[in-house]
């Protein structure tokens, strides 16, 4: 049983990890054809979708054949983004306007990180 725990977590990271990288293919698509265009509407999108590719690639490098070590990984993993997302702080210091908004889109981007990890975690809970 724990073994068709961990396939399904593996399955569901697989199966988001297929859709960031489709999405990200179209945001390179979209990115070529009118970049100025793109940047003004897309760029936070396309970053966001390599925060949460790099995530979930990390998330595929753990041991998937050890339940527990997969649900320490995940505690661990939404534990920081917890504290991250209500003790971080909301801008760095720096003079580039660009480094703040990275800083807002990576928070988004574990807003949803931990959202999702925490519905991993529960399939193993169950």
């Amino acid at each position: 049983m724990c073994t068709s725990k961990l396939e399904q977590i593996a399955s569901r990271a697989k199966y988001r990890l297929n859709i960031i990288n489709v999405d990200i293919e179209n945001h390179n698509e979209r990115m070529r054809r009118n970049y100025e265009h793109f940047f003004r509407w897309y760029a936070d999108n396309l970053y966001m979708l390599h925060i949460r590719k790099n995530y979930y690639t990390q998330l595929m490098l753990t041991n998937m054949g050890d339940v527990e070590e997969m649900r320490l990984y995940l505690k661990e993993k939404i534990a920081i983004f917890t504290t991250e997302l209500l003790e971080g702080e909301l801008q760095k210091r720096s003079n580039n306007p660009m480094t703040n908004v990275a800083l807002l889109v990576e928070l988004k981007a574990k807003q949803v990180l931990r959202q999702e990890f925490a519905e991993l975690l529960k399939v193993l809970e169950s």
